[in-house]
């Protein structure tokens, strides 16, 4: 491990001491629980006078695009971004005390939030910029299966498998390690549609017979669904092309329940993807969006040792203005970054191309706990024989929830068969924290005690001992962008949980951490109705008994606070992509800090309201 004293290392640490200071103020209104908004009197303890009483003359429409920042409609820099980087990044600790409000008007407030989000603090590199830089091209059309899909797993796994295949191609790598693999769906498609050789692994059986049964059936059918994807490509050939991914035509999607989780999670519970299918109402068949770049690259055979610069898409013209990761602040000459992702293109192969959707691939389903001390080399010979490549793997994971997003950082760091990764994580509050115990880890007696914390990760976070707490992670995992294009609104649910939890409170005498309903107020026509379905899930229907002109008297109790209750609840959510940069950066600088991982990219996916949790990282070693 080193100091990173790269151009690239020391723009994330800087972005990371930005972004820490303005968390820092806001913590404990980050880690605030809505629940308890009535009980322990939030709005009044927590909430700055001036930005309350600007907050409540908003809409309901303008409440619910709060954490967009666009109600104001100004460009997200901020004239306290001087004093905010300056501003130390240790962060106190997590107390029950009211926040310092370092803005008096809420249009400063949302202006200096929004410049400390991923797409603001430049760290990001754009996807078509990655695949034109280090990613080589794939030949041919790869077409979009959907069958045994629902559109956003669609969306999300035709991007994710094509990346991987670029990755595995660009590293000579044919092997494949699906972590969290789940049902198959990510795996079976970069073994079908791109002839990797693919062991997806996962801890749950049930999941993996799921994905024994989805793989033997698509395969039977598989030529036949080529066929069919095919024709209708043709159908479509003559209009104009498109990128790889078509970034704000989701945002049409009609409104759904929200899903801050995954189709993996343990916590959960199952699934049921018709809120997917919710989400894709009016959404235009992913085959349409995707138009790959398939310039062939010039090839000079005769100095294959040698490492040279492809520039067969006009890069280095492209960036003659200005690196777009923002290093160089205009200069136009490229910043030591964009020079080396440059320089570490390789030459390619005459057959390196994208296989045929006919090219046989081989996936397996495994039921296995994996760590770093797995002998991936060993796993991969048993299952799928020698290697044709280099002798290394590629890891990936599609939404690895909580810490396995960062437990596959750290084998690929740390296991010498990895080569590359490319990994989705999800599910930010079941991350385990060194620096902050989670409350909740004991509740039933079942929870194993993590061996490794997943946050932070750098040992540049590590050394300052940051923390972030429970439920300023919870905020990092809502899809906000999805919130703020009017697909949710959970206005009653917020006030209905909060009036319920004075209610428990007055029962019983006592607080509870383990009173989780769950998502019930959809299904109740009432309060009425809600409070019962609460108490018999908590099973307290017989020992507590309240009726039902009692629990109106509670309703009619508290009328004004049911648009205070949202407004909170909306203000903390501004912080959610704040949060999230932080776990991303932290994780990105980690690998930075290896000696031997020689690149290492934050880039954007998927389409953030059809898929909140968007981001990946990608990782090579030398």
């Amino acid at each position: 491990m080193t100091d990173v004293k790269s151009p690239r290392g020391e723009l994330v640490k800087r972005s990371l001491n930005k972004t820490l200071s303005v968390l820092e103020p806001y913590l404990s209104l980050l880690n605030a629980h809505n629940t308890d908004f009535i009980s322990h009197s939030h709005w009044e303890n927590f909430i700055d006078k001036n930005i309350a009483e600007e907050v409540l003359k908003l809409t309901n429409d303008e409440l619910i695009r709060l954490p967009s920042g666009t109600i104001f409609q100004r460009p997200s820099s901020s004239d306290n971004s001087s004093r905010d980087s300056a501003r130390t990044s240790e962060l106190v600790t997590l107390a029950a005390r009211t926040p310092r409000w370092p803005h008096e008007h809420l249009e400063d407030f949302l202006t200096s939030i929004a410049a400390c989000t991923l797409p603001n603090l430049g760290i990001e590199i754009s996807l078509e910029t990655l695949i034109e830089s280090c990613l080589i091209p794939l030949e041919g059309n790869a077409v979009s299966i959907h069958h045994y899909m629902s559109k956003k797993k669609c969306h999300e796994v035709d991007i994710m498998a094509e990346i991987c295949a670029r990755l595995a191609r660009y590293m000579d790598i044919n092997e494949v390690v699906d972590v969290g693999s789940g049902k198959g769906y990510l795996s079976s498609r970069m073994a079908l549609m791109y002839g990797l050789k693919v062991i997806g692994v996962d801890a749950s059986q049930s999941f993996t017979n799921s994905a024994n049964k989805r793989n033997e059936n698509l395969g039977k059918r598989w030529d036949e669904f080529v066929k069919t994807a095919k024709a209708k490509v043709t159908e479509n050939e003559n209009q104009s092309p498109k990128c790889l991914r078509s970034v704000g035509d989701f945002a049409s999607s009609s409104a759904c329940d929200q899903d801050i989780g995954c189709d993996k999670n343990p916590h959960s519970g199952s699934r049921d993807t018709s809120e997917d299918k919710k989400i894709a109402v009016g959404v235009t068949e992913i085959s349409d969006k995707m138009e790959h770049l398939n310039a062939t690259p010039s090839m000079d055979h005769g100095a294959k040792n040698q490492p040279k610069i492809i520039d067969s898409d006009g890069l280095l013209d492209k960036m003659s203005s200005g690196c777009e990761c923002g290093e160089t602040g205009g200069d136009p000459s490229l910043c030591a970054f964009c020079k080396d992702m440059l320089l570490s293109r390789r030459d390619i192969p005459e057959n390196s191309g994208a296989c045929s959707e006919t090219r046989p691939g081989v996936y397996i389903p495994l039921t296995q706990f994996i760590d770093s001390k797995t002998d991936l080399k060993s796993l991969v010979k048993e299952h799928l024989g020698s290697s044709a490549g280099n002798g290394q793997v590629l890891l990936t994971g599609l939404h690895t929830c909580g810490n396995l997003a960062p437990s596959m950082l750290r084998i690929f760091s740390e296991n010498d068969a990895v080569g590359s990764i490319c990994n989705v994580g999800c599910c930010y509050q079941h991350v385990e924290e060194e620096f902050f115990p989670n409350p909740f880890l004991h509740v039933g007696g079942d929870d194993p005690v993590p061996n490794e914390s997943g946050f932070p990760m750098s040992s540049y976070l590590t050394g300052r001992q940051v923390k972030l707490g429970r439920n300023a992670r919870m905020l990092a995992s809502q899809p906000m962008d999805r919130i703020a294009a009017g697909g949710i609104n959970s206005q009653k649910s917020l006030y209905w949980r909060a009036i319920l939890q004075q209610i428990l409170i007055d029962l019983t005498g006592t607080v509870r951490k383990d009173w989780q309903i769950g998502k019930i107020c959809k299904k109740c026509p009432t309060f009425n109705v809600y409070v019962r379905k609460a108490l018999k899930k908590l099973g307290m229907q017989d020992q507590y008994k309240i009726t039902d002109a009692k629990i109106q008297e509670y309703l009619m109790k508290f009328p004004a606070e049911e648009k205070k209750v949202f407004a909170f609840f909306q203000l903390r959510a501004c912080f959610g992509p704040v949060v999230e940069a932080v776990v991303l950066m932290d994780r990105l600088l980690f690998l930075l800090e290896q000696d031997h991982i020689s690149q290492a990219y934050l880039t954007r996916l998927f389409d953030p309201v059809l898929s909140p949790r968007c981001y990946a990282i990608l990782g090579i070693k030398n």
